[in-house]
């Protein structure tokens, strides 16, 4: 299974796209990419990745860069703010527990199956500043090695020669009453659109409930319209039923609750996800290039963390 975060507020996938675009070793900041201060000390931290090349016309290239950023105590994440240079499609913050060399490539599935989700942001220029709402916070434990997935994204018929990422991340306040935020997403990592006008289906049975504060849909591109349905019994609740513009890939349309009454997913009931596209590529959208995604944002008081569920297969992200 492929990894899935939250808190990117387009959504985007963390599966990761074909290409060939190269990375640098870390450098200064590419010519005009500015990216806010960072964190006072002992307030969080700034990561800026190195700049990486040769984005080419539609082309879908995601990077992850293991930093030289060991935590040395449990910490909490209460907000973030990411930057990105044109292309920009998220930067995400992971964890690994197992730490490498400081490196950047090109994402591998395997990559991915070894980071744990933490924190991010989405979309070209400067992002938002993203605070987890309430008492919800992020926890990452000591030990833990920084990982940033970089996704850059170009659907312009222009080849864009060098783009480049950071994020700020700040923690909860010392002393401060925390709940602990995880993620759910459903998605279909095989899923290939032909091409044409085609249309593709996921649905997943809930398998332990699930209490959601934050809800959007995903797709890229060739996505024309999204409908998700949450099925309880004989009820079906239309959570969201959207024509779709390329620009929700970085600002979709969301649903938000009071994490104090969230909407809750109970056991048996189900959730069918419905993406319409329209493929101009003459080839099959695969997963990275297109999309077809529900994700929320869960208020997780047992810890169960952060679970996707792929075409009715679960499992932690």
């Amino acid at each position: 299974m492929q990894r899935f975060g939250w808190l990117v507020l387009a959504a985007a996938a963390v599966a990761c796209g074909s290409g060939s675009g190269g990375s640098s070793a870390p450098s200064d900041l590419m010519p005009g990419f500015t990216p806010g201060p960072a964190p006072a000390a002992g307030a969080g931290f700034q990561i800026i990745v190195p700049p990486v090349y040769d984005i080419e016309a539609g082309g879908s290239y995601e990077y992850c860069t293991w930093t030289n950023v060991t935590l040395d105590h449990d910490v909490w994440i209460k907000s973030s703010q990411g930057w990105q240079t044109e292309t920009g499609h998220h930067v995400i913050i992971f964890y690994n527990t197992n730490p490498q060399p400081a490196q950047t490539r090109i994402c591998s599935d395997s990559d991915m199956a070894n980071f744990r989700f933490a924190t991010g942001a989405a979309g070209e220029g400067a992002s938002e500043l993203n605070t987890l709402p309430g008492n919800l916070a992020v926890f990452i434990p000591k030990g833990s090695q920084i990982v940033v997935n970089h996704h850059y994204l170009n659907a312009s018929t222009t080849s864009v020669p060098e783009a480049q990422s950071a994020l700020n991340v700040l923690y909860a306040d010392p002393g401060s009453t925390i709940e602990r935020a995880s993620s759910l997403v459903f998605l279909d990592t095989a899923m290939s659109v032909p091409p044409g006008q085609n249309s593709i289906n996921v649905t997943c049975t809930i398998k332990q409930p699930f209490e959601t504060w934050y809800m959007i849909p995903h797709m890229h591109n060739w996505g024309q319209h999204i409908t998700i349905d949450h099925i309880a019994g004989s009820k079906t609740d239309r959570l969201f039923d959207v024509d779709w513009d390329p620009s929700y890939a970085f600002h979709p349309p969301e649903l938000k609750n009071d994490p104090t009454s969230p909407h809750v997913f109970n056991v048996g009931d189900q959730v069918h996800v419905r993406c319409d596209y329209n493929n101009t590529t003459g080839s099959p959208l695969t997963f990275g290039k297109e999309m077809c995604v529900f994700f929320a944002g869960t208020v997780d008081p047992k810890s169960v963390g952060n679970i996707a569920c792929d075409s009715d297969t679960w499992g932690p992200f």
